[in-house]
């Protein structure tokens, strides 16, 4: 065991600090295990849910790395999903690049740098004002919010305890719990003007007033630890310090990405033939209207695109002409589930043009180099990852054979009474009045001897003309009644019953039916969906399990308990 450990710790030794994992000679940092479970929920999550979390991820890369070692990349099914999903994956990578990043403040950028290798542990108290985005601004102008936060920092830097101060003045809504506490903060995930001044502040002090929509902000740097960026360095600390830096501009991406593609319009000289559009919606419209007549299936795009003849050049665009079976092989790439419609013009614009900006896009980015820059190439290796894990598990279970009848009809022979039965069910009378003492009175006259349906008849105030026979009902119909009726013999009445509603009942047990089995044929076909899982899910079990035999594993264990 000594031994063992001391491999253990020369191996993490040798490896990057920011590593979680190493299986033989490969790293695993701590980004690439919250690109797999996000940071926020890994932190909320307890022992026990961290170890299985920790677990499933080694399950994952291991068949990633046997998903290569058995060639599957190279499957030409795969291969084709592959190549369509990285030509979208480069066509995000260059609005990334091309309308992102030119919006961010480029001292941002430097800010970044300088703050994201280390986390704040925060308090604040906010001073709101009336137009503040507040559920419930407070009816003081900015002017006196501003003076009342000069006051509140002289009366802290005086020796005022913070959580009495917040307790007394905040206008954050949590305050009355969080006594003003933040908690551990992040650079970018607070408001640019908040955290400038944030990771600027010394230890211990208090910021003057900084002004947010949401008010001004007094801020109290209480702790300092490094972050998970802290050993990071070069391309990959590079990329992280970009994609920090993208959060600042998040609200302006839309109506940029908007601005972009209307330009990158007007820059490829697009002109549509409008005769051509007009001939595919009505074809269109005339192929969808025969296919629903005759319940023949739905409408493919591509397949339909593809079979249209005589339209000619559907579009012009950077010197080039377009017609519709260029178009079909574009949509061909389209998850099935993102078919688009073509019964209209403005939809048929909307599809092309999407097409059209998406292809020049990918074009622009792969003159610029964008399929080779470290954010691409990061993307493209996770995104390649999915697949082959996805690609393995099928793997595993592409050679197990399907139940045949006599599997099937084994499993419902021993499953039939407790799984493939109709339920138990009781029939009962029933007597409900709307008052305790009354029916505490009908109870008397029942034990005397008098007749349960008579009394029905004169007082129940449901069933009344059937005695208070109901129909007969299982216990997921009416738990209550019917866990009331298993102390009961045939004939037995019940005590007192509290109903929903103020209402009380009694009732007596007229008859106990037992489930008759379902019919075979009625749940083989769920029967052999259950046998065909289970088989799935003892080989993908067993082909996992047999990983741990053929790669050397080293596990941070550390990891799961706190911070690497």
């Amino acid at each position: 065991m000594i031994y063992w450990c001391f491999i253990f710790l020369l191996a993490f030794l040798g490896a990057s600090d920011n590593s979680v994992l190493i299986i033989d000679n490969e790293n695993y940092s701590l980004q690439q295990f919250y690109e797999y479970y996000p940071k926020k929920q890994w932190e909320v999550a307890d022992s026990t849910k961290r170890a299985q979390i920790y677990a499933d991820f080694i399950n994952k890369e291991l068949c990633v790395l046997e998903a290569k070692a058995l060639g599957l990349e190279s499957d030409p099914i795969l291969s084709v999903k592959i190549r369509d999903r990285l030509k979208q994956l480069l066509v995000n990578e260059s609005y990334e690049q091309m309308v992102a990043i030119p919006l961010i403040d480029p001292k941002y950028i430097e800010d970044s740098r300088l703050f994201a290798k280390k986390e704040l542990f925060l308090g604040h108290i906010l001073i709101g004002y009336n137009g503040a985005n507040l559920v419930r601004p407070p009816k003081r102008s900015v002017d006196d919010a501003l003076i009342l936060a000069y006051k509140i920092k002289n009366d802290f830097m005086g020796g005022a305890s913070f959580a009495a101060l917040a307790k007394t003045y905040s206008d954050d809504p949590g305050v009355d719990q969080n006594e003003g506490i933040v908690g551990w903060v992040q650079w970018g995930m607070t408001v640019p003007d908040f955290q400038s001044v944030a990771f600027r502040l010394e230890y211990g002090s208090l910021s003057s007033p900084v002004l947010t929509d949401y008010g001004y902000h007094l801020i109290l740097v209480i702790e300092e630890r490094p972050s998970d960026y802290h050993k990071m360095s070069g391309e990959s600390y590079e990329n992280v310090i970009i994609n920090l830096s993208k959060l600042s501009v998040r609200d302006q991406l839309r109506s940029a990405a908007i601005t972009y593609d209307s330009l990158q319009i007007i820059k490829s000289g697009l002109y549509f033939n409008e005769k051509a559009l007009l001939t595919i919606v009505h074809a269109y419209l005339i192929e969808e209207k025969r296919l629903s007549i005759g319940g023949t299936g739905s409408l493919s795009s591509s397949n339909f695109l593809d079979s249209i003849t005589n339209i000619g050049v559907v579009c012009v665009y950077n010197g080039g002409g377009f017609g519709p079976k260029w178009f079909a092989n574009k949509i061909r790439r389209f998850p099935s589930s993102r078919d688009p419609s073509l019964g209209s013009k403005d939809a048929l614009l909307s599809v092309f043009k999407t097409i059209i900006l998406q292809d020049i896009a990918m074009k622009k980015g792969l003159s610029l180099g964008v399929d080779t820059s470290f954010s691409y190439l990061q993307r493209k290796k996770s995104f390649i990852s999915n697949l082959l894990y996805d690609a393995y598990l099928q793997y595993l279970v592409s050679n197990v054979s399907a139940p045949d009848t006599s599997d099937i009809m084994e499993y419902y022979n021993k499953n039939v009474i407790e799984k493939y039965s109709d339920p138990d069910s009781v029939l009962v009378r029933e007597i409900r009045v709307a008052s305790r003492s009354l029916a505490d009175s009908l109870l008397v006259l029942i034990d005397a001897g008098e007749k349960f349906d008579f009394l029905a008849e004169e007082f129940s105030l449901i069933n009344s003309g059937g005695g208070g026979l109901s129909f007969p009902f299982s216990k997921k119909e009416n738990p209550y009644f019917f866990d009331s009726t298993k102390p009961l013999s045939l004939g037995e009445t019940s005590s007192v019953l509290s109903v929903y509603n103020n209402f009380f009942s009694i009732i007596l047990l007229e008859k106990r039916i037992a489930g008759k089995p379902l019919d075979f044929s009625i749940v083989s076909s769920q029967i052999e969906a259950l046998l065909i899982k289970n088989r799935h899910d003892s080989a993908k079990e067993r082909g996992v399990k047999g990983l741990f035999d053929k790669y050397t594993i080293h596990r941070n264990l550390g990891f799961t308990r706190g911070r690497p």
